[in-house]
C-alpha cells in the first residue's frame, strides 16, 4: 500500500508553518472523507510528492449540526461541510472516525517509511 491516510483532530487543519505556502490543499468533503474504516483498497483523492506541504481539512466525530448546536456551539461557527458530510456519506465502517484521504506520496513504494509532521493545528470552531 502506497497511502497515507491523514486524520486530525475535531474541527481543525492540519495546517504549514507560519511564512509556508502548502502545495496543495486537501478539504473535509463528502466526496474526500473515508468514514470508520481503512482500506487499502480506498482510491487517493489527492497525490503529492515528497517534502510536499499539505493543507488537510478534517471533521469532528461530534456528530451533526443538530447534536453540536444542543453542546453549545452556535449555528454560525459550525463549518458548513459538517452538515455536509453527516448527510451525504452513506458508505461507513464499523468505526467512529471520520478520515480525509487517503493521500498518495507519488515517489513512495510498498515497504517504505513515511515522516509526516503536523506543522501546526487550527480549530475552526471555537
Amino acid at each position: 500500500m502506497k497511502y497515507l491516510l491523514a486524520a486530525a483532530t475535531s474541527f481543525a487543519f492540519a495546517a504549514i508553518a507560519a511564512g509556508q505556502t502548502p502545495s496543495a490543499t486537501l478539504p473535509a468533503s463528502p466526496s474526500t472523507v473515508v468514514w470508520g474504516y481503512y482500506s487499502a483498497e480506498a482510491k487517493p483523492v489527492l497525490t503529492v510528492h515528497s517534502g510536499d506541504t499539505v493543507r488537510i481539512q478534517t471533521l469532528s466525530t461530534c456528530g451533526p449540526n443538530d447534536r453540536v448546536m444542543k453542546e453549545g456551539v452556535a449555528a454560525s461557527d459550525i463549518p458548513s461541510y459538517n452538515e455536509d458530510i453527516y448527510r451525504e456519506v452513506k458508505d461507513k465502517g464499523p468505526g467512529g472516525h471520520i478520515l480525509t484521504g487517503p493521500v498518495d506520496i507519488a515517489e513512495a513504494e510498498p515497504g517504505d517509511v513515511l515522516e509526516v509532521q503536523i506543522l501546526k493545528i487550527d480549530i475552526d470552531v471555537p
